[in-house]
């Protein structure tokens, strides 16, 4: 039993990771259910094969869609926040401020998050330690900055805080 378990689980990686994206791109195949069908043909004959192919034609699992190909060229990020010529923050990053208790850490989130606001599209704030009436003056003074109604949300900026969380 535990040798048709390891087959399964072979035969699922050897399904799910074939054909890669650059064999794709290079080969022309619009559909990698073709490929599964295509390999799947060749090992029909073994039911533990066949229930392979049926766990291999499921959707992906997430991290599987977020892998990174390396024989893939990828654009670069578009800068959105630039000192001196050094990139801060740039689109589609995730970006974290830390430092000690006390350092000010939240002035400088107001002070990032109204510079981009200032320019181009929307900023999610996710804070961990502060109590939900300090997280909400942060969002006050971001708005207050950006000249926004205090007391209402706006599209533009999204804050969640975390630390009632655990």
């Amino acid at each position: 039993m535990i040798d048709n378990l390891n087959l399964i689980g072979t035969e699922m990686e050897n399904l799910r990771t074939f054909p890669k994206n650059s064999e794709i791109a290079e080969n022309g195949i619009e559909d990698t259910n073709t490929v599964v069908e295509e390999v799947s043909a060749e090992v029909v004959d073994d039911e533990i094969c066949k229930q392979a192919v049926r766990l291999a034609r499921q959707p992906l699992p997430l991290y599987m869609s977020a892998m990174i190909d390396l024989s893939v060229i990828y654009p670069e990020p578009v800068p959105i926040l630039e000192i001196n010529d050094k990139i801060i923050f740039s689109r589609g990053n995730i970006s974290a401020i830390g430092g000690k208790a006390k350092s000010r850490k939240s002035f400088l989130t107001v002070l990032y998050t109204a510079e981009i606001l200032k320019g181009i599209g929307k900023v999610v704030i996710v804070d961990t330690e502060m109590a939900i009436a300090h997280v909400c003056k942060t969002a006050t003074r971001v708005h207050k900055i950006m000249g926004w109604v205090e007391n209402q949300n706006n599209e533009r900026l999204t804050v969640l805080s975390l630390s009632y969380i655990g």
